[in-house]
C-alpha cells in the first residue's frame, strides 16, 4: 500500500525453482484493517476500496507464506529485483503480528538488478530507464521479453515476468563468462 514501512501487503507471490526446475508456485491477496493505503498505489495495483475489503487478512497471508516456505526442500535463496526491500518488509510486517522469521526466510538474497549492471557495464546490456534504479519492465524492454501491460505490478504478473528476465540475464551472463575466460 505505501513503499515504506508504513505500508502494509496486498498481493504476494512467488516461484520455487530447484536446479532450474519449476517445483511449486504462491499467491496472495491480502488486507490489513489498519493499513495506510497510498491511493497512487491501489491504483497501480488495480485495487479498490471494496475489492480490499473482500480479502484475507495480512497475518494469514504471511502465515501461509511461511508455511510454504517450511515445507520447501532445503533452504532457498531469495531472489527478485530490489528484493532487500521486499526481505526486510516481509520481517518488518510479520514482526508487526510477533512472528519470528528468523529461521524461516532464507539468508542469501539475489538481485537481477547487480547482474543487470554489471552486463550493462561491460556492454552486453543496454537499459533505458523510465525512471530512476532499476524497473522489471526496464528490464525486459532491454532483454526483449514480452509481458502485457495489465500484468505489471500484479504479485503474480511480475513473479512471472521476474522469471522471464532471470532467465535471459543469465544467457547474457553465460556469455560474459567466456567472453572473460582466458
Amino acid at each position: 500500500t505505501l513503499l515504506d514501512e508504513q505500508g502494509s501487503i496486498v498481493e504476494i507471490a512467488a516461484k520455487y525453482y530447484r536446479k532450474g526446475q519449476y517445483v511449486s508456485a504462491f499467491s496472495g491477496k491480502c488486507f490489513a484493517s489498519d493499513a495506510k493505503i497510498s491511493l497512487d498505489a491501489l491504483k497501480v495495483n488495480g485495487h479498490t476500496f471494496a475489492s480490499l475489503n473482500s480479502l484475507r487478512s495480512e497475518k494469514d497471508i504471511l502465515l501461509s507464506l511461511f508455511d510454504w516456505i517450511l515445507k520447501l526442500e532445503g533452504k532457498p535463496d531469495l531472489a527478485g529485483i530490489n528484493i532487500h526491500f521486499d526481505f526486510h518488509f516481509l520481517k518488518n510486517r510479520a514482526k508487526r503480528y510477533n512472528i519470528e522469521v528468523g529461521s524461516v526466510l532464507p539468508y542469501r538474497l539475489h538481485d537481477i538488478t547487480n547482474i543487470a549492471r554489471f552486463l550493462e557495464t561491460i556492454g552486453l546490456l543496454q537499459i533505458k530507464r523510465s525512471g530512476p534504479g532499476n524497473s522489471l519492465k526496464d528490464l525486459a524492454d532491454a532483454l526483449g521479453v514480452t509481458y502485457n501491460e495489465k500484468d505489471l505490478h500484479t504479485a503474480e504478473g511480475d513473479v512471472n515476468l521476474y522469471q522471464a528476465i532471470d532467465s535471459k540475464l543469465e544467457e547474457l551472463a553465460k556469455q560474459a563468462m567466456c567472453k572473460c575466460k582466458v
